[in-house]
């Protein structure tokens, strides 16, 4: 499967497991390359995703190692088609971390969410562990405090990350 159309199939699976709970006036004027995924409140989600199996072969390994993209990134103007210069940050106060987990080529099923695992970050932890690196390697999520989730308790453990990061938030101001 190729990574784009993998980003894709993370957000949908987050999309469906969330979308009771998603703002209707984000994701109805939701575009591809916003500063986050979904708003749950004030919560902003970034989905990202990573797989052991590419659509190519991976020469003299057999499969990929595995890390999560996590670069800070500049906000998009849609109107005049172009990057906003200056500010490149994380956007979203939470990250959804999926991982298509299944090993072997000949039965890896992107659309079976039992071959999925998932993680959620706060990015209060990610700038506080890992504020230069655009990469985070799966043998590195514990330094990030992540909290491996389900689909069934996806929303709890994002609603608890997310008030761990305001706690920190808060303990770091002035």
């Amino acid at each position: 499967m190729f990574n784009t159309i993998r980003g894709d199939l993370g957000e949908y699976i987050i999309y469906e497991t969330l979308k009771s709970r998603l703002s209707s006036k984000h994701y109805s004027t939701r575009r591809d390359g916003d500063v986050c995924d979904f708003q749950i409140g004030n919560i902003w989600i970034e989905v990202k995703t990573s797989s052991y199996i590419q659509a190519w072969e991976q020469s003299g390994k057999p499969h990929s190692d595995i890390v999560f993209d996590i670069a800070e990134r500049e906000d998009y103007d849609f109107v005049t088609g172009k990057p906003i210069k200056g500010v490149k940050k994380r956007w979203a106060n939470i990250y959804v971390l999926c991982l298509l987990a299944e090993k072997d080529r000949g039965t890896v099923n992107p659309l079976n969410t039992d071959q999925w695992k998932f993680w959620i970050v706060s990015t209060s932890e990610l700038n506080r562990v890992r504020k230069h690196s655009s990469r985070l390697p799966l043998n590195q999520l514990n330094t990030v405090n992540a909290i491996e989730s389900n689909l069934n308790n996806l929303f709890v453990d994002i609603e608890k990350t997310y008030n761990l990061h305001l706690k920190r938030l808060a303990a770091s101001s002035p």
